[in-house]
């Protein structure tokens, strides 16, 4: 019986020269792969007082004269003067703020973190409401006098 014919690339010493090998053809070394993976470890990243306190009176600060001439919809702020140039660099190196000069935008990750620092706050509301407490005895009298 005759031997079956075989594509030259099913074989088995020929795999390799076909790409069907298992390893990948380019591969990374451990820092690249390091630096190519995504950055999740400032995704939950808890900010200072300091920095949000600071970032609230950025956002309070809108640069209106900036925002009509700027091509795009974006929302520029001006740094107030009691923010100093040491905090304002800290919050850049941060990724809360971009910008140049005392003109700055609030990023997302910046928003973000205020996000979180308003909806971590408490309400004022909540604190001053009392709940009214069911009385049942008075409850009771009242529907025995109507019931009659």
């Amino acid at each position: 019986m005759p031997q079956p014919i075989i594509p030259i690339h099913q074989q088995e010493k020929l795999s390799i020269t076909f790409g069907d090998s298992l390893q990948p053809e380019f591969q990374l070394s451990e820092i690249q792969a390091m630096f190519l993976q995504a950055d999740t470890s400032k995704a939950n990243t808890k900010y200072s007082m300091n920095a949000i306190a600071a970032l609230k009176e950025i956002d309070k600060n809108t640069d209106l004269i900036v925002n009509a001439v700027s091509e795009t919809n974006e929302k520029y702020c001006s740094v107030p003067n009691q923010i100093d140039d040491n905090t304002m660099l800290a919050l850049k190196a941060e990724g809360l703020i971009s910008g140049h000069g005392r003109s700055v935008k609030i990023t997302e990750r910046g928003r973000t973190a205020l996000r979180d620092s308003y909806l971590q706050s408490k309400n004022a509301l909540l604190d001053n409401r009392a709940a009214d407490k069911f009385d049942y005895k008075s409850f009771s009298r009242i529907a025995k006098t109507r019931g009659k």
